[in-house]
C-alpha cells in the first residue's frame, strides 16, 4: 500500500504530526511520502491512501493545504482519504466538537469529500518565536489563558498527544 501525507503548517507543529503519521504508517508496512503543501505535493493519483492536514490559525487551514484539497478534490473522492488538524481545540475538551465541525467536517463538505476518518489533535505553541503581528496577537491570547491555568509559557507548550496520533493512524492502516 502506498500513502501520501500532505500537510500545511505555519510554525512547524503540524509538520511533526505529519511525520509521526508517516512513521506509524511505515511501521504498518506502507510506503509513505510526507510532503509540506508548500513544496508542491504530488497528485493523489498514484496513492491508495491520502491524508491531508493543517495547522489552524485564526480559524483557518493554511492556504497551501486548502489549495491542495481544492485542486485535487476529484481525485481525492476516488480513494481512501483522511483529514486532520493540529490546533488549540484538539487540546481542549470543551472545544473539541466545535473544532471537529469547523475544521474537519465543513472542510470536507466544502470539497465534496467523504474521509474515512477525521483527526483532531493538539498543537504546539512556541512563545519564544515571533509569528508576525497577527500571529503574535493570537498567541498572546493563548499565552494568557495558559498562564491562568498554571502553564509555564517561558518555553514552548507542546500539547500534541503522540499516543492518540499513532492510534488514529493505526486505525486508518487497519481499515
Amino acid at each position: 500500500m502506498k500513502a501520501l501525507v500532505v500537510y500545511g503548517t505555519r510554525w512547524g507543529g503540524t509538520a511533526g504530526v505529519a511525520e509521526r503519521i508517516g512513521d506509524t504508517l511505515r511501521r504498518e508496512d506502507y510506503t509513505v511520502d510526507v510532503v509540506d503543501a508548500k513544496d508542491r505535493p504530488p497528485s493523489p493519483d498514484a496513492y491508495d491512501l491520502v491524508i491531508v492536514g493543517s495547522g489552524i490559525s485564526a480559524g483557518r487551514w493554511t492556504k497551501e493545504a486548502t489549495r491542495y484539497l481544492k485542486k485535487n478534490s476529484v481525485s481525492l473522492r476516488e480513494r481512501r482519504t483522511a483529514l486532520f488538524v493540529s490546533c488549540g481545540a484538539g487540546g481542549d475538551e470543551e472545544l473539541r466538537e466545535q473544532g471537529r465541525q469547523d475544521f474537519l467536517v465543513r472542510v470536507a463538505e466544502k470539497n465534496g469529500l467523504s474521509p474515512v476518518i477525521f483527526g483532531l489533535f493538539g498543537g504546539l505553541y512556541d512563545f519564544t518565536k515571533s509569528h508576525g503581528l497577527f500571529g503574535n496577537i493570537m498567541l498572546n491570547v493563548a499565552k494568557k489563558e495558559l498562564q491562568e491555568k498554571g502553564v509555564d509559557t517561558s518555553k514552548p507548550y507542546d500539547f500534541r498527544d503522540w499516543t492518540q496520533i499513532e492510534a488514529w493512524t493505526r486505525e486508518i492502516a487497519e481499515g
